[in-house]
């Protein structure tokens, strides 16, 4: 039949169906009284809290990226934020990578833009992965 597995703080259960699956026993299901008898003395665990892995977008748009780099910290002391030191490296370095920053309609994670920028601010891949999270995060 079912075994009654974890308790949830909003005084909900989770059981365990014979098919090995998971059951949310809500207050409304018609399990509800006899779980919460079959529960009744029992010492059970809470929950175990999921970890959901942020996903890191591999793209975003150039409005994106302008208003994460602005809500973001500079690299080096002197400037505003991160945008200012990037309009500025950017404008040293000048080529590819100044046409680009100024051009792009969109900024793809893995791009030898961004990656030249990530090199020249001395951050990690864990620091570009959150400003890209960031930027998808924010809309027009």
């Amino acid at each position: 039949m079912f075994r009654v597995k974890h308790s949830r703080p909003d005084g909900t259960f989770v059981i365990e169906m014979d098919n090995g699956w998971p059951y949310h026993v809500t207050r409304d299901d018609q399990l509800f009284e006899q779980v919460a008898n079959m529960a009744e003395g029992l010492n059970l665990d809470p929950e175990p809290e999921i970890q959901v892995p942020q996903i890191v977008p591999q793209i975003v748009s150039r409005f994106q990226m302008i208003e994460a780099l602005i809500d973001t910290p500079s690299p080096v002391s002197g400037f505003e934020n991160a945008n200012a030191w990037v309009d500025y490296i950017t404008n040293l370095s000048g080529g590819r990578v100044r046409r680009a920053y100024l051009s792009a309609p969109t900024f793809e994670r893995n791009s030898p833009t961004v990656a030249a920028l990530q090199q020249q601010a001395g951050w990690s891949a864990s620091d570009v992965d959150q400003l890209f999270i960031k930027a998808s995060g924010i809309s027009a």
